[in-house]
């Protein structure tokens, strides 16, 4: 399993906490993934709010991800990833305000049969 640091996976842009109402992502990608995994994808150096969490798989369907806000999962429903090659939007996001300091995870909850080359997990914030 290879792990891309934070933003160096697809296009994991930032922001420079200037207060601008400027959308940005921070993302995790793991390349040939084998089992469940939870890491950390980003430290919040400013105050900011989740907009989306989207989740992707190269082959194959069924990888289940999800997107945490230090111990609480940032969504209602992890994503079931189907189908392959296509973003999936990850629904309703919930504890969606970070403040300077907390701590973003991208979690790998379960990784298809099929065997992906690659999962990635892309959150869409902005600040406040």
């Amino acid at each position: 399993m290879t792990l891309f640091p934070p933003g160096q996976g697809f296009g994991g842009g930032g922001s420079t906490g200037s207060g601008s109402l400027q959308p940005f992502s921070k993302d995790v990608t793991v390349l040939t993934p084998t089992t469940t995994v939870t890491v950390v994808a980003w430290r919040a150096p400013f105050a900011c709010t989740v907009l989306k969490v989207w989740g992707y798989q190269d082959t194959g369907t069924g990888s289940v991800v999800t997107a945490l806000h230090g111990a609480q999962d940032l969504l209602v429903t992890d994503i079931t990833l189907n189908p392959a090659g296509a973003w999936q939007d990850g629904g309703t996001v919930q504890h969606a305000k970070f403040a300077a300091g907390d701590v973003l995870y991208a979690k790998i909850v379960s990784v298809s049969a099929a065997s992906p080359g690659m999962l990635a997990i892309q959150v869409d914030l902005t600040e406040p």
